[in-house]
C-alpha cells in the first residue's frame, strides 16, 4: 500500500508530538525509511536543475538597431578610447583598477574637448553667467534670515561671556583689594596694641623727628624770607623806613608834627613827589592849578 507526501508529513508531525526533541531526526529517518524515501545508493539530498542558458544573438542585436537613434556626436558626446591597461593582475586588484578607470575618464574628456574646439563649440561659460537657482527666493532669505540670527545669538553668547569673565576679574581685583585692606587694619590694630602696651618709643621717635624737620623747614623759609625782604627794598621803602624807623610802634606813626606842618607845598615838590606815580606833563599841570568850582 503506498502512501501519499501528505501522510508522511502526517506521521513525522505526530512523530514530533509523541516523542522527545532529543530523538526527533532519528524518528524522521526511521519513518522516511519505511516508506521507501531514503535511497541507498546516493546522498540523500535534492538537487536543484540548472538553468539553461540563453543567448539570443541575433535578436538581440535586432533590438539593438531598433533602438538607435540617427544623432549628431553633439547629441551623445559618446568618446571610445583604448583598455590596453586592463590585464588579470588589475581586475583582482580594485585600486588599480579604479586608476585606470580614472585615467580612461580623462582621456577620454581630453579627446571629446579637442574635438568640440575644432567644431567651434563653447566649452566654458562666461564670466556673467549666473544658473538659476534651485531653491525659490523665499527660501533663501529664511535661510537668510536664520544665519543672521544665529550670527546674532552668536554675538549675544560672547558677549554674555564677555562680561561674566569682567565681572570674575572684578571681583578678583575687589578681593585683592580687600585683603590689603585687612592686611592694614590689622597692622594698625598691632601697632595700637603695642603702643597701649608700652611699646612706644619707634612712634615716639618718628613724632620726634617729623617736629624737628617741621622747625628746620620753618627756619630756612624765614631766613629766605629775609634775604628776598632785604634785597629787593625799593629806595621810597628805604626812605620810609629812615623817617619813621623799622619795627616798634606803629600807632600814630604818621601824624603830622611841627615840621610837616610848616613845609610849604610848591609845585615842583607836588610834581617830584608825584613822579613814579603818575606820568605825563598833562597831569602836573592839572595838580598844579587851582580846581574850578562848579
Amino acid at each position: 500500500m503506498s502512501t501519499t507526501e501528505d501522510d508522511v508529513g502526517a506521521k513525522i508531525f505526530s512523530a514530533f508530538e509523541s516523542e522527545g526533541e532529543s530523538n526527533d531526526s532519528d524518528r524522521e529517518l526511521q519513518i522516511a525509511f519505511d516508506e521507501g524515501l531514503l535511497k541507498t545508493d546516493k546522498l540523500n539530498y535534492v538537487v536543484e536543475k540548472k538553468r539553461p542558458i540563453i543567448n539570443k544573438k541575433a535578436e538581440m542585436e535586432d533590438k539593438v538597431e531598433k533602438l538607435k537613434k540617427n544623432l549628431t556626436w553633439l547629441e551623445t558626446l559618446d568618446v571610445t578610447v583604448n583598455n590596453d591597461q586592463i590585464g588579470e593582475k588589475v581586475l583582482n586588484d580594485d585600486f588599480e583598477r579604479e586608476i585606470i578607470f580614472y585615467k580612461q575618464a580623462e582621456k577620454a574628456v581630453q579627446v571629446a574637448v579637442s574635438r568640440l574646439r575644432e567644431m567651434g563649440v563653447k566649452i566654458s561659460r562666461p564670466s556673467d553667467y549666473y544658473a538659476e537657482m534651485v531653491k525659490s527666493d523665499e527660501h533663501m532669505q529664511k535661510i537668510r534670515q536664520r544665519m543672521a540670527e544665529v550670527e546674532e545669538s552668536k554675538r549675544k553668547l560672547e558677549a554674555i561671556r564677555r562680561i561674566r569673565e569682567e565681572k570674575k576679574f572684578a571681583a578678583k581685583v575687589q578681593k585683592k583689594v580687600m585683603e590689603r585692606k585687612q592686611g592694614e587694619k590689622k597692622i594698625l590694630v598691632e601697632a595700637v596694641k603695642k603702643h597701649r602696651k608700652g611699646v612706644k618709643s619707634h612712634l615716639d621717635a618718628i613724632l620726634n623727628n617729623a617736629k624737628r624737620m617741621q622747625d628746620v623747614e620753618i627756619e630756612v623759609e624765614g631766613s629766605q624770607k629775609g634775604k628776598m625782604r632785604g634785597r629787593n627794598k625799593k629806595s621810597r621803602r628805604v626812605a620810609r623806613d629812615k623817617k619813621f624807623g623799622f619795627g616798634g610802634q606803629k600807632k600814630r606813626s604818621k601824624k603830622n608834627d611841627k615840621n610837616s606842618f610848616e613845609e610849604i607845598v610848591t609845585p615842583g615838590s607836588l610834581a617830584r613827589k608825584l613822579k613814579g606815580r603818575h606820568s605825563g606833563a598833562n597831569m602836573l599841570k592839572n595838580d598844579a592849578k587851582p580846581r574850578k568850582k562848579k
